[in-house]
């Protein structure tokens, strides 16, 4: 059977369209969101997401990030990053992680490294450069996947809102209610696990001291992850610092705890 000869003009247009889509720049994939996660739920009603930008600042397109190459890891929500000839220390914005000497540090720390060792990175800023000597962005994998994001669903951070830097913290804050939902990390106790606590009911009032009689400071609601750094005696009354960066003592009737 005789084959069918392909016209010049179509050869011609081909080769066009390969050449053209050889040089275009690789875009970093977007990545699927998670799928739910099964198990626990929230017994309490989450609160409604305000409306309008999660930042006062207006995000730069994704063009626009900076590319880095991780070369050193400092701690679980630090590393050192080379851009072009120059290293910079880099802090992870809106989370936090255990520091030296706490529970979790290692654990943390070498998630982080997993994460990130030796990785091309993508740099995003929100409001702020740096902190006086580390650059603070949220750092993207060329996978599309969020490592401050990824760190919290992991259940080795916990989301803090470090103002005015707070454009992801919605998302942030979704991942720890996943990472407490499926006890991931910290979340699922042992003797190296930082205290993580999730607030299970609508509102938790914050107070100064332990005990009723003390003055109320604010409150948490359905659905904050909080770290805990002290209890009381009788273990009724919690130190927390929640996801607002404020503090206090709270009930411990009103979160849900790993067991440690």
């Amino acid at each position: 059977m005789k084959s069918a000869r392909v016209p010049l003009p179509v050869i011609a247009f081909l080769l066009i369209a390969a050449i053209l889509s050889a040089c275009e720049p690789t875009p970093i994939p977007t990545g699927a969101p998670p799928s739910p996660t099964t198990g626990r739920a929230l017994p309490c009603v989450l609160p409604t997401p305000p409306a309008g930008p999660g930042s006062a600042c207006t995000p730069a397109p994704r063009e626009r990030w900076t590319q880095a190459t991780v070369v050193g890891i400092t701690d679980g929500d630090t590393i050192q990053v080379r851009i072009g000839g120059e290293v910079h220390k880099l802090r992870y914005v809106g989370i936090d992680t255990p520091e030296r000497n706490q529970p979790g540090y290692a654990t943390a720390k070498d998630a982080n490294a997993r994460l990130v060792a030796g990785q091309t990175v993508y740099l995003e800023r929100d409001c702020r450069e740096d902190d006086g000597e580390r650059l603070l962005r949220y750092v993207w994998l060329a996978d599309g996947r969020m490592v401050n994001e990824e760190l919290v669903r992991m259940g080795v951070a916990l989301p803090v809102q470090y103002r005015p830097d707070t454009r992801h913290h919605l998302r942030l804050e979704a991942a720890a209610r996943e990472a407490w939902a499926a006890r991931r990390g910290f979340w699922g106790g042992g003797a190296d696990a930082f205290s993580y606590a999730m607030v299970v009911v609508n509102a938790l009032a914050v107070h100064a001291g332990p005990g009723d009689t003390e003055p109320v400071r604010g409150a948490f609601l359905c659905g904050d992850a909080l770290a805990v750094y002290g209890r009381s005696a009788d273990g009724a009354w919690l130190q927390v610092r929640g996801p607002d960066h404020s503090g206090g003592w709270v009930r411990a009737d009103g979160v849900d705890m790993a067991k440690q």
